[in-house]
């Protein structure tokens, strides 16, 4: 992420107060912040910044194309070290594309085996971004639903000869706003 999407998903407000928590903060312009705020992130995980040019960088930059986890090809038509958009969209691919792909899997999963043998009693009510939104019709199954739903979405998934997955959280409410997390 560079500093303008960092500064709209913020909000220059929340960045205002930032600055204002850290004393004697040397920055004192919005921006200058901001790329501060962000080179962090590699002074904390430096094997990140070296894997991505290392192996992946390189491999774009030779042939154009990456291939994610799930065999899913993607051509890139730039300079990854020329345009800087072509480089961003080379960063975000990898675990966009397989978070996408992994909760599609899922949302088919509980599809069939939840929602057809429900006969109306849980239904799926849309899928934004990385979430499942379901609805339970009836109350004293809930905990059923909830569990099985949870468990309908660990797909797990061998990358580079190990086992990943991705952590599942699940929050129930009858608000969208005022959902609690289910442990």
């Amino acid at each position: 992420m560079g500093p303008q999407p960092f500064i709209d998903t913020a909000t220059p407000r929340r960045i205002y107060n930032a600055m204002k928590l850290i004393p004697n903060n040397p920055h004192r312009n919005i921006e200058t912040f901001v790329k501060y705020l962000l080179s962090l992130y590699h002074k904390d995980f430096p094997a990140v910044r070296k894997y991505w040019k290392e192996q992946v960088s390189d491999v774009i930059q030779l042939t154009h194309k990456t291939v994610s986890p799930l065999g899913w090809t993607r051509y890139f038509f730039g300079d990854i070290n020329k345009q800087h958009a072509v480089f961003r969209s080379a960063v975000a691919h990898q675990s966009q594309n397989l978070s996408v792909d992994l909760i599609n899997r899922s949302y088919l999963r509980i599809y069939l085996e939840l929602v057809l043998p429900s006969n109306g009693e849980f239904r799926l009510k849309a899928q934004i971004h990385d979430s499942i939104v379901a609805q339970i019709k009836n109350n004293e199954r809930k905990t059923y639903y909830q569990q099985r739903m949870k468990q309908l979405m660990d797909v797990p998934l061998m990358v580079h000869g190990r086992e990943m997955r991705i952590p599942t959280d699940l929050k129930v409410g009858s608000i969208w706003g005022k959902m609690e997390k289910l442990s």
